[in-house]
């Protein structure tokens, strides 16, 4: 035998305000939540994205100076990454023999400039014995740090380089 379902008072059938409440706040707890969660791998994803192009940059500098041993870079005290400051990496110029550089580094520029994941330039650190590339968010600063053998005098003490 089939029941016949309660009517509410009235005669209406639906929802009462206090149950679309309480599913409302519930959709409001979990788009919170997944929206903080979003936000963590956004921010996870930049700096993984940073660290991966500054490392990249640098590899190409170094490569560029170990291709081009008699022709190796000035000092660069911190630049933003630029098509003027890196045009060396970017394949536009000549060597000291005239021929066209190779390209070492394919950027994506914007406007000028080469941007890190939060929109501004990274800037390039060249000294004589090291190149420093950094990325700056607010509260974070991602670099890397690479000797440059090739520049190095004997004197110059590196960890893990063993001494002759």
């Amino acid at each position: 035998m089939a029941t016949i379902p309660e009517k509410r008072p009235g005669g209406r059938k639906g929802f009462t305000l206090v149950e679309l409440m309480v599913v409302i706040a519930m959709l409001g707890v979990l788009v919170a939540s997944l929206t903080a969660a979003v936000r963590a791998a956004m921010r996870q994803s930049k700096i993984a994205k940073a660290t991966t192009e500054v490392r990249e940059i640098t590899h190409a500098i170094l490569a560029y100076e170990n291709a081009a041993k008699d022709n190796k870079l000035p000092s660069i005290e911190k630049q933003d990454a630029s098509r003027s400051t890196l045009k060396f990496l970017l394949g536009e110029g000549t060597d000291a023999d005239g021929n066209r550089l190779p390209i070492f580094y394919e950027a994506a520029l914007v406007g000028d400039m080469i941007l890190d994941p939060w929109g501004t330039p990274y800037k390039v650190l060249i000294r004589e014995q090291d190149v420093t590339l950094k990325a700056k968010e607010s509260s974070l600063e991602t670099a890397t740090f690479m000797p440059n053998f090739y520049r190095m005098s004997a004197e110059d003490e590196v960890p893990g380089k063993v001494a002759k």
